[in-house]
């Protein structure tokens, strides 16, 4: 999903019907944690969030830039070259948004 599109309840609702959910999310977004939010971090930061169900992944790829991405089909905190495999994995699966745009 585009970020225009993804919610927190939205994947929460999507996924008790057997449907897993992979988007960037907009940081100004309420139910978005306060620790995830755009702030001056070092490029190559990356910080996650858990729920229950939920994975929560922001990194910061150069300076001025935070992407977030919310996934409930991947619970893993593995990091290569400064970037989450949540985030490569989207990157790998957006061309459907990208064409959709």
């Amino acid at each position: 999903m585009d970020k225009i599109f993804i919610r927190m309840f939205l994947a929460t609702e999507l996924l008790k019907e057997k449907v897993t959910t992979v988007g960037t999310i907009r940081s100004d977004r309420r139910d978005l944690p306060t620790e995830l939010r755009p702030v001056s971090a070092q490029p190559g930061t990356v910080r996650f969030a858990f729920t229950e169900d939920t994975t929560l992944v922001s990194n910061v790829p150069k300076k001025g830039k935070v992407v977030t991405v919310l996934c409930t089909q991947h619970c893993d905190m593995k990091v290569t070259d400064d970037m989450s495999d949540i985030i490569l994995f989207y990157n790998s699966t957006k061309a459907g948004v990208d064409v959709l745009d």
